[in-house]
């Protein structure tokens, strides 16, 4: 999908959005089709805020900015999200350095044990059973003394000799009326659903608050935000379960295309005759699904992070010596 941002090198900005956005919609269809089962939709809220506005500012850029002015935003953007990304790499190995010296002092600590040798459960029991039977022979053989019966109110309905012939026990009506009150009282509380701290955590972080408003704002202007919500899913630690990442991505991918498609056939860039083109790309683009999916499965994460960095590179090196000609 990232690739396909460099659809704009070679035709106008309005007829490369015009193209790509139901291409982009067929394929979000296709790939969450499998996959939207793993996907966490309450991590996406924080983006509801602040996407939308991104897409109006979008909107606007594609048809009010010059196509030159365009190309230079959008290739300082990919240069600078690169580098940015880097250092972000840098960091996170020292903090995995760190996590593996705390893990070895953990097992330090759990190899150190005491030297107390413990008797087996067996001898325990057999020397316990020996002081009881011990117990029970010095004690001195007691008749069964009679027991006369207590006649009460509750006693007058429910006689002893009842419950001990195995008829049903004795009701406690205290423990009966306060058991009632309390099933009462927990069927009237309602249940409050409690707001999963990661996103109160990415509601509050400026970072992952201008990777959604630069995202929409990319999608509407050009049919690519993926950088932007690559930042995004970089903040939430999506990159932690790539299942759960690749879900994420193209169910938040889908529910913006479905946005901007409305908004952009208003606008008159998606017409019938970029959608026939769109059509005939169609496809390549499965056919690119389906090497991507075998890559997914093949190429190692470092690997492929890697290839991504260097492609967006290149496209932001493209798109500035497209502006400068």
């Amino acid at each position: 999908r990232i690739w396909m941002s460099f659809f704009p090198l070679f035709t106008t900005v309005p007829d490369a959005v015009g193209v790509l956005q139901p291409m982009h919609i067929a394929l979000n269809m296709i790939l969450l089709a499998s996959i939207w089962k793993k996907s966490t939709p309450h991590e996406l809220k924080p983006l509801a805020m602040t996407v939308p506005f991104g897409i109006l500012f979008g909107l606007w850029i594609v048809t009010s900015w010059s196509p030159e002015a365009i190309d230079i935003v959008l290739g300082i953007f990919l240069i600078v999200y690169t580098f940015l990304k880097n250092d972000g790499e840098g960091h996170g190995d020292h903090d995995d350095s760190e996590e593996d010296v705390s893990s070895n002092s953990k097992t330090l600590m759990r190899k150190s044990s005491s030297n107390l040798e413990l008797d087996p459960l067996d001898e325990i029991r057999f020397g316990e059973e020996k002081k009881d039977d011990c117990a029970q022979s010095s004690l001195p053989a007691v008749k069964e003394m009679p027991h006369h019966e207590i006649s009460s109110p509750l006693t007058h309905r429910y006689p002893i000799h009842a419950a001990e012939e195995g008829a049903s026990p004795l009701p406690n009506l205290s423990t009966v009326r306060t058991n009632q009150r309390l099933n009462h009282n927990n069927k009237k509380t309602p249940k409050l659903k409690a707001v999963p701290s990661s996103t109160i955590d990415m509601l509050r972080n400026p970072t992952a608050i201008c990777a959604g408003l630069v995202g929409g704002a990319l999608m509407g202007a050009f049919g690519t935000g993926g950088p932007a919500f690559l930042i995004f899913a970089k903040e939430a630690g999506w990159e932690k379960n790539p299942e759960r990442f690749r879900a994420n991505m193209q169910l938040l991918f889908f529910v913006i295309n479905a946005a901007c498609v409305f908004s952009q056939f208003e606008e008159e860039i998606i017409t019938y005759e970029r959608c026939k083109a769109s059509v005939c790309l169609s496809p390549a683009l499965l056919a690119g699904g389906q090497v991507g999916r075998i890559l997914a499965k093949k190429v190692s994460k470092d690997k492929f992070q890697i290839l991504v960095v260097n492609g967006l590179r290149i496209m932001g090196l493209m798109f500035l010596i497209e502006a400068t000609r």
